[in-house]
C-alpha cells in the first residue's frame, strides 16, 4: 500500500501536465486585443503558470505519513 500515494501523485501530475499543455497550446493563436486590458491569451498563460505551479507542488510535496502507509 506504500506505493498507492506515489501512483496517485503520478496520475495527478500527469493530468495537470496535460491541462497545462492544452492551456499553453490554446494561448498561442490568441493575440492581444486592442480594446481589452488583459487578452484571452494572457489569461490562458496565467492559468498555465498556475497549473504548472500546482503540478510542481503535487509532484515534490511529500507528507511524512506517505512513507508509513
Amino acid at each position: 500500500m506504500a506505493a498507492l500515494p506515489m501512483v496517485q501523485r503520478g496520475i495527478a501530475t500527469a493530468g495537470l501536465a496535460v491541462d497545462a499543455y492544452i492551456h499553453l497550446k490554446q494561448a498561442l493563436p490568441l493575440l492581444p486585443g486592442a480594446s481589452s486590458t488583459i487578452s484571452e491569451g494572457t489569461v490562458f498563460r496565467i492559468e498555465a503558470a498556475a497549473i504548472i505551479t500546482a503540478l510542481l507542488v503535487v509532484f515534490w510535496r511529500h507528507r511524512s505519513d506517505d512513507a508509513f502507509t
